[in-house]
């Protein structure tokens, strides 16, 4: 991440880890950096409805695993109640 000028980072992971989980404390939040990746791949998921788009996003293979990060929202669940006939 924010690669220095030899292309290695210049920001260690665990510095990052340590800002997120900060901020996210003076916020009354709990977060981490692998809690904010779930949160974005859902709310991309929401915008495009595009599995397949949200895959390549987080650079997964396999569908199942980027099925796996997202989490079924209160719209998900009513838009497909909605699309249901009866």
């Amino acid at each position: 991440m924010f690669p220095g000028d030899g292309g290695r980072p210049c920001v260690r992971p665990a510095t990052i880890w340590r800002w997120i989980t900060a901020i996210g404390k003076a916020g009354g939040v709990k977060v981490s950096p692998h809690r904010l990746r779930h949160t974005a791949l859902t709310v991309a998921l929401e915008a495009t409805k595009d599995l397949r788009a949200v895959m390549d996003l987080a650079g997964h293979r396999d569908p199942t695993v980027t099925a796996g990060y997202t989490r079924v929202t209160q719209q998900r669940l009513t838009d497909a109640v909605m699309g249901l006939e009866y």
